[in-house]
């Protein structure tokens, strides 16, 4: 794992994973302040979203937001990809300096996500 910090509250995250049985609950971080971006490169991702079982394959993107506590797991035994962290305390004044004030709210996208049934997620990973 490789951690990048683009801008203040903005992360890049190179994951690889080579393991027969990897399932972490990460408790250290409050992930309900954080949009998560993850796209699988190689392998097979697994998560939870509002209690179903989502499963990544190689090319295959997925945003979320909101989670208390971010469970994966690589049913392969491998897993090859990108994360991109947005914390949505600290990443808004970065933003704003990138592509100006008042054109993306990360708090507004962060409500867009975690209302986002499953039906409506699983269409937007296809």
């Amino acid at each position: 794992m490789n951690i990048y910090h683009l801008f203040e509250g903005i992360d890049l995250i190179f994951n690889v994973f080579n393991c027969d049985e990897c399932n972490q609950l990460v408790s250290s971080i409050n992930y309900s302040d954080y949009i998560i971006i993850n796209h699988c490169n190689k392998g097979r991702f697994e998560t939870i979203y509002k209690n179903n079982y989502i499963y990544l394959s190689e090319g295959d993107i997925v945003f979320s937001s909101g989670a208390k506590h971010y469970m994966h797991d690589f049913p392969l035994g491998y897993y090859n990809g990108l994360q991109i962290l947005i914390n949505l305390k600290t990443a808004q004044k970065s933003i704003d300096k990138i592509i100006g004030s008042n054109i993306l709210d990360i708090r507004k996208l962060s409500n867009e996500l975690i209302n986002t049934d499953l039906q409506s997620f699983v269409q937007l990973l296809k």
